[in-house]
């Protein structure tokens, strides 16, 4: 998980004696937080501004679809890591924006102007922007569910192949003259023993039910966990038997349609391959299908949530800040963690905060919750004196 910090403050209030104001507070910046990929400015577009009330109303608009965006990115690499598993390198290649990584795209970001035109509403972009976030998603969820559908398909008919004698299909394994054909009172029922109570089995299965044939039990096959049994019984009685199977632990099998002959194993057997065959192919085809459409999918959220976040910081610096827009951004990854970043940034511009942030005798930083009444409405309820986020990118 990389964080980018996002930070935006007044012009004037870049830290520095000398120099532009970006440059001031990209060489703060540098110098007391220190970065791994430089400092760079978020250049916020000339979006059209209306009545304070929708302004207000937009930025918790825009926080919430912030939110919103953050999960869908995280599940969309969730999914994409559940297709290539641990090798990171594919996961890595995959989620590449214009052949960069989601990070370096996001501190480099730049606002779309011919798809997102600025003098539009916020609300309308807002709109857009969610539309076309939950649009992509739910596309990509759709070919996901249908791809994991047929992986379970393919994945059952492994299991019948080969799995062990507990789960695999038995129409290759027992043949006609293993069961009992044509008979008005008898028939078998096909019971798999664990190995190692193979021995018990033997010696209980004629007494463990009423009507139990002696010594009918037949060893059909075996592998290296279980042993496969046909055992025959008076028809009347064999819903008793195979309770009583359960009840031992051993596990009852239904007798294969294709039993009744030799010709109906054959086309049951080609049957089978033929529809393991199509769905593998369908599989493959899905695959590729959904490879394709995540890495598309992760670079257009990603895409969609730099113009939010860039969106967001504007509104935000609107209402704390006022007009005309004069304001100095920076995007960065710093060395040090989260909290001393804040920390740190908080030391330096507690004061824009006026009375909501202050400092004790000791220079400590103090907030007063009365003071913090008068900004409730105006911003968020984890206030810091200067506009400030973290895009904590997958």
């Amino acid at each position: 998980m990389t964080s980018l910090f996002m930070l935006s403050i007044p012009s004037k209030a870049a830290p520095g004696s000398s120099g532009e104001p970006e440059t001031k507070l990209k060489t703060w910046i540098e110098q007391k937080i220190g970065v791994k990929h430089g400092v760079a400015s978020i250049a916020l577009p000339d979006l059209k501004v209306g009545l304070l009330d929708n302004l207000v109303r937009q930025a918790d608009e825009v926080a919430k679809l912030d939110g919103q965006l953050q999960s869908i990115l995280l599940k969309t690499h969730e999914s994409i890591v559940s297709l290539y598993g641990d090798d990171a390198q594919k996961v890595s290649k995959v989620e590449q924006i214009d052949n960069q990584p989601a990070s370096a795209y996001l501190q480099q970001f730049g606002w779309n102007t011919a798809k997102y035109r600025p003098d539009k509403a916020i609300s309308d972009l807002l709109t857009t922007l969610s539309q076309e976030a939950n649009s992509a998603d739910m596309d990509l969820k759709a070919r996901l569910a249908t791809y994991n559908s047929v992986k379970q398909q393919v994945g059952a008919i492994d299991r019948k192949f080969q799995g062990d004698l507990s789960v695999r299909a038995l129409d290759t394994v027992v043949r006609p003259a293993d069961i009992v054909q044509d008979s008005e009172y008898l028939e078998s029922v096909l019971v798999v023993v664990p190995l190692n109570q193979e021995k018990e089995f033997l010696a209980k299965y004629e007494s463990i039910s009423t009507m139990v044939v002696p010594r009918s039990a037949k060893k059909i096959s075996g592998d290296k966990t279980f042993v496969l049994y046909s055992v025959t019984v008076f028809r009347k009685f064999a819903s008793q038997f195979i309770h009583k199977v359960r009840e031992n632990k051993w596990i009852p099998r239904d007798v294969p349609d294709a039993c009744g002959s030799a010709h109906a194993q054959v086309v049951s057997t080609e049957n089978t391959k033929k529809q393991d065959s199509e769905l593998r192919a369908q599989e493959k085809k899905l695959r590729q299908e959904v490879e394709q459409l995540a890495g598309i999918t992760y670079s257009d959220i990603v895409k969609t949530w730099g113009h939010v976040k860039v969106i967001r910081i504007f509104v935000e610096s609107v209402l704390r800040y006022g007009l005309p827009p004069s304001y100095v951004t920076a995007s960065f990854e710093p060395v040090m963690n989260s909290e001393k970043t804040e920390a740190k940034l908080t030391e330096q511009f507690a004061y824009l905060g006026g009375n909501a942030v202050s400092r004790d005798n000791q220079g400590r930083i103090q907030t007063s919750d009365s003071d913090m009444a008068e900004y409730a409405s105006l911003v968020e309820q984890d206030y810091k004196p200067f506009v400030f986020y973290v895009a904590n990118i997958p």
